[in-house]
């Protein structure tokens, strides 16, 4: 018995097309554009989606990453919660020498090669072009000089080293705190030490969230460590708690400035616990924070030379309409700039903070909705604030439709 082999290699189409009786081999089916169009466009969505959970993937992976470094070079571990007393014995046994960044490297002529590091890692989001270039010509110093003789007479006048220590103060000043701790601390010893001086460390400013709120909790309290009791102003966005709270107020008995917006992991009667050891205090920012009822008259009994404050509440649970005017009207006369947004005090409780802080010259009432300005208090108001922010009102006879934007008006104007 014979085998014919039909296979498309050894066969023409001719000879095909004779066993297939004379016909045309079948083509291939082919969808129509109509369905075949929405199949392909899910199918493009399926891998955008894709390419974007793997970019998401690895940048959560790159900034753990980071986090990691960053804890460790800071010995630290948060993995649970701890204590404040916990905290005060870890802080006890460090001696005031080991305080600060400990560096691994190799040191040439009193100065860290930092080149390869500089080349492999990523600067962090606050860091500026200007100093990489800085930390570049840093790096480049380091080497010997007959290797980099060529580049010694490019740059020559351009040795970072050479600047007066003053000079290179005031620039390391300019950064970020963040950026301060992981990247200039690191670039040669001349660096570190000017940044472990604790008058670099007179303000802190940290409203820029790099990384998650347990790291930037961990790079605070290493800023606040390293002022050696020299701090003057602070500012913290968000991430503030209450052990973070305490170690500020422990260290911080200079301190005049205080911002904390947003921080509400920090419990409604914590501050008024730590308000006494603020003696120095002259403005405060407490704006969307969780405070009791009696906060506000601990803390002007407590900081007498208050002239700054501003607070607004994140809730307004068991609170009187005029129990916040009433406690500045009764603790705090030298106020000299007041802000209550979104405040429930009433007319009567305005009158009491004009009578109360008779040096006030700028008050706040935005989206205080409760007071009616249109009679004597707003000309009151008018004659002994200078500046003066009103409640605004929207004019229920603007047409949505017609305009883009509402006609804002306040009680005050419509009387004039």
């Amino acid at each position: 018995m014979k085998v014919k082999n039909f296979s498309n290699s050894y066969m023409t189409w001719k000879e095909r097309k004779k066993i297939e009786g004379g016909r045309k081999p079948l083509k291939n089916q082919r969808l129509s554009l109509s369905v075949a169009r929405p199949m392909m466009k899910k199918q493009n969505q399926r891998e955008k989606k894709m390419l974007q959970e793997m970019k998401k993937q690895k940048q959560r992976k790159k900034k753990i990453l980071q986090e990691r470094m960053i804890l460790g070079r800071f010995g630290r571990k948060i993995a649970g919660s701890s204590s404040s007393s916990s905290r005060k014995k870890s802080v006890g046994k460090h001696k005031p020498e080991d305080r600060g960044l400990k560096l691994r490297g190799r040191f040439r002529n009193d100065i860290l090669d930092v080149n390869h590091h500089l080349l492999k890692s990523t600067p962090t989001r606050g860091m500026t072009q200007s100093f990489i270039g800085l930390a570049f010509m840093m790096a480049s110093c380091s080497k010997p000089a007959k290797e980099n003789k060529a580049k010694e007479e490019r740059t020559k006048g351009s040795n970072w080293l050479e600047l007066p220590r003053e000079i290179t103060a005031n620039i390391l000043e300019r950064l970020d705190v963040v950026d301060i701790l992981i990247g200039a601390s690191s670039v040669c010893s001349l660096w570190w030490k000017i940044c472990m001086d604790p008058f670099m460390w007179r303000t802190i400013i940290m409203n820029n969230i790099c990384f998650t709120s347990n790291v930037m909790v961990e790079i605070c309290y290493s800023a606040v460590e390293r002022s050696c009791g020299q701090l003057e102003d602070i500012e913290i966005v968000s991430f503030c708690t209450d052990d973070l709270l305490i170690y500020i107020a422990d260290r911080g008995s200079n301190l005049r400035r205080i911002r904390l917006t947003e921080c509400q992991y920090i419990s409604y009667n914590q501050f008024s616990e730590v308000a006494n050891k603020f003696p120095l205090l002259e403005e405060l920012d407490i704006s969307f924070s969780n405070l009791s009822e009696d906060s506000l008259e601990i803390i002007g009994r407590c900081c007498p030379l208050l002239k700054s404050l501003k607070f607004s509440r994140t809730f307004y649970t068991y609170i009187k309409g005029n129990d916040d005017a009433f406690a500045i009207a009764k603790t705090m006369p030298k106020l000299r700039h007041l802000s209550m947004s979104g405040n429930l005090l009433t007319n009567v409780g305005l009158d009491a903070i004009l009578d109360g802080c008779p040096l006030l010259e700028s008050l706040d009432l935005q989206n205080c909705f409760h007071l009616d300005l249109s009679g004597s208090l707003g000309k009151r108001c008018r004659d002994q604030i200078k500046d003066l922010v009103l409640p605004i009102v929207i004019d229920e006879n603007c047409d949505d439709e017609d305009n883009d934007s509402f006609y804002l008006d306040s009680p005050i104007e419509n009387e004039a």
